[in-house]
């Protein structure tokens, strides 16, 4: 899942997966920013207020001092979320406690409020209700931003928003709104309403959200009336207070949401040429239908697109948006493009019937870019092996056990000659002394060696990796597990040299803890996640169960976001790790790669590409500039001979 302490809260971070793959000035600073923070604990609300922030070095109270907080490495600096947590924990005098790690450069929140995080439980980051694909200190955030950290993301889907009146006359009926910001501002129903008295106390009216979201309520005892939603599937929702018969409640300026919201890419999203939006889709909350205009620009030359003629058309640079209609069914709409050259592009979106509002980049507003640049598949393995290779002479590989067996491991699935520089790491401890995870980890990289070239096999001694398999092997629980963790033990099979008996029953007890959907998660009976069950895919693939691989792949399959990569779990944001995993799951379970396609014709090998940096480094993730080493690993193993996937590493 990333590395241990994988860019920490970032998304829902699986921990015991982070064992196997990882333990993975201010001059010129941005101004401050004034956030929403909300801290969702298990069971309660621990925080919710307006903060100011500024950059500023963060103390985790790990005894490590003060780090380093204001962004991506090598980006000017500015505010950040875990900036902002540090300013509204120290001004509400409430502690909070993070690991610093190094390797990484952000924290992993350990707890807040003091409230732990746990396995099946850590604490999460979302950033205007959407997980982040980094960690707190690399997330930038701007005045109007909404910071939520919450606990139970890995067991929710929805992240819910509560919206409506704000001041009522006692006896008044009134409404309030609960919508899924991770679904575009979609209404929940089933969501419970509940309201509590400021003045009395004690638990208030409560009421369920129909199948429009709306929730009705008529209090009669003048007041202040605090409410707050809930959802079995959803994280707890802001706070609302509704003013009955008195005065002195904020009123929101967009009771019912935005009118009009672009869904499918973000703002600042770049595409390849032959790989860029063919269908716009969005959701209108209110209105007739939408009005969209989109403007070209390459260089002095400006186009924008006709409605009539279904083509980009000469336009005078600076002129006025050419308009043209979509209509909309039951709240959504579509709209079907043709082929967009390269450029810079800008589009816009207004409901039909509804006083304009403002344009707010991302909701009715999209800047993106097409590049000039082709998907070369091979260009992308040739520059991605090439930046392992030289990395794997560094000092810091040479020095970690975990970049050893990364850099050999993706390096020996390829074959590549510079595989073994890393090697005396990987030998220089005896196996009874490691951990289980680095014993399958560090077995599974001699095996890419075995399965290599004669000077690469001379570099893996056939007593050595005997005597780690038997060591695995004696590791094995009676139920064919190992510690009982979904990774370990399919991890395990791919390091053991040969499918027997050991491997079979670890296979059996895998397939006993599938999901009915394919999805595993690092535990028996946690959600599912895509990097846990795509390394167990090819797994199933190795043992030779065909079934369970092909259910997990049509699983993985299923989460596919709209630029062609994968999220680390269901509705979150792409990244280069997870997707490497998912396509090692999705071609174990025999689904080709030309089947990867999106809508608009966006396969991850297109996500990876716009990921890869000069030197053949891959971002984790858009909007994270600079990257550990390791991140082009998974992807690497994958983008080469598919085969070999399957014959282990």
């Amino acid at each position: 899942m990333g590395p241990a302490r994988r860019l920490l809260a970032a998304a829902p971070v699986i921990s015991i997966l982070a064992v196997l793959w990882a333990a993975v000035g201010m001059a010129g600073t941005t101004s401050a920013a004034t956030v929403e923070l909300r801290v969702e604990g298990a069971e309660a609300t621990l925080h919710e207020r307006v903060v100011e922030t500024s950059v500023h070095r963060v103390d985790g109270g790990d005894g490590t001092g003060p780090h380093v907080c204001s962004g991506p490495p090598g980006e000017t600096p500015g505010p950040t979320v875990t900036g902002a947590l540090d300013d509204a924990m120290r001004s509400a005098g409430l502690a909070w406690r993070g690991t610093w790690s190094g390797s990484s450069g952000d924290f992993l929140i350990d707890s807040i409020a003091g409230e732990d995080s746990t396995t099946t439980g850590p604490w999460s980051i979302l950033l205007n209700g959407n997980l982040t694909p980094v960690g707190g200190c690399s997330a930038r955030v701007r005045s109007g931003d909404r910071v939520l950290l919450a606990r139970d993301v890995v067991f929710s889907s929805k992240t819910l928003r509560l919206t409506g009146a704000a001041e009522v006359k006692p006896g008044q009926s009134f409404s309030l709104n609960v919508t899924d910001e991770r679904d575009g501002g979609a209404p929940v129903g089933g969501a419970t309403v509940t309201g509590t008295s400021l003045q009395a106390g004690g638990a208030g009216p409560t009421t369920t959200t129909a199948g429009t979201g709306s929730a009705s309520f008529a209090i009669d005892e003048p007041g202040t009336y605090r409410f707050k939603a809930s959802h079995p599937d959803g994280i707890r929702s802001n706070a609302v207070e509704v003013c009955v018969g008195v005065s002195g409640c904020t009123v929101d300026p967009e009771p019912e949401g935005p009118p009009f919201r672009m869904l499918k890419f973000e703002d600042g999203q770049q595409f390849l040429r032959g790989a860029a939006p063919r269908i716009l889709r969005g959701r209108l909350n209110s209105g007739s239908g939408v009005r969209l205009a989109l403007r070209h620009r390459n260089g002095r030359k400006c186009r924008a697109w006709s409605g009539q003629q279904r083509r980009l058309i000469g336009r005078r640079c600076g002129s006025k948006p050419l308009w043209f209609k979509s209509p909309a069914d039951a709240g959504r709409w579509t709209y079907r493009l043709g082929h967009l050259p390269p450029g810079e592009y800008r589009l816009f979106g207004r409901a039909i019937g509804v006083p304009p509002v403002r344009w707010r980049p991302g909701v009715n507003r999209i800047d993106f870019k097409v590049r000039r640049q082709r998907l070369s598949r091979p260009g992308l393995v040739r520059m991605a092996g090439r930046y392992l290779r030289r990395a794997a002479k560094g000092s810091e590989v040479r020095s970690s056990g975990l970049y050893s067996a990364w850099s050999t491991l993706a390096l020996g699935t390829r074959r590549d000659r510079g595989a073994a520089r890393a090697v005396g790491v990987l030998l220089s401890k005896k196996a009874a002394r490691l951990p289980t995870g680095e014993l399958a980890r560090n077995l599974a990289a001699l095996q890419a060696l075995h399965r290599g070239p004669a000077q690469l096999r001379r570099k893996a001694p056939v007593s050595r990796r005997a005597g780690m398999a038997a060591e695995l092997t004696r590791r094995q629980s009676p139920d064919g597990s190992f510690e009982g963790n979904v990774n370990l033990t399919a991890m395990a099979i791919l390091a053991l040299p040969r499918i027997g008996t050991t491997a079979a029953l670890a296979a059996d007890w895998l397939e006993g803890v599938q999901g009915d959907d394919g999805g595993l998660g690092h535990a028996p009976g946690a959600p599912p996640d895509v990097d846990t069950t795509g390394l167990t895919a090819w797994a199933f693939a190795r043992a030779g169960r065909n079934a369970p691989a092909r259910l997990s792949g049509r699983f993985l399959r299923s989460l596919q976001n709209d630029d062609g990569g994968f999220p680390s779990m269901s509705g979150g944001d792409s990244n280069a790790q997870s997707t490497g995993l998912a396509m090692a799951g999705i071609r174990a379970g025999g689904i080709r790669p030309v089947r990867l396609g999106t809508e608009d014709g966006i396969t991850p090998f297109h996500f990876l590409a716009i990921l890869q940096r000069r030197k053949g480094a891959l971002g984790y993730a858009p909007v994270l500039s600079v990257s550990p080493f390791w991140f082009p690993a998974p992807a690497i193993m994958v983008l080469t001979m598919w085969g070999r996937l399957t014959a282990g590493p």
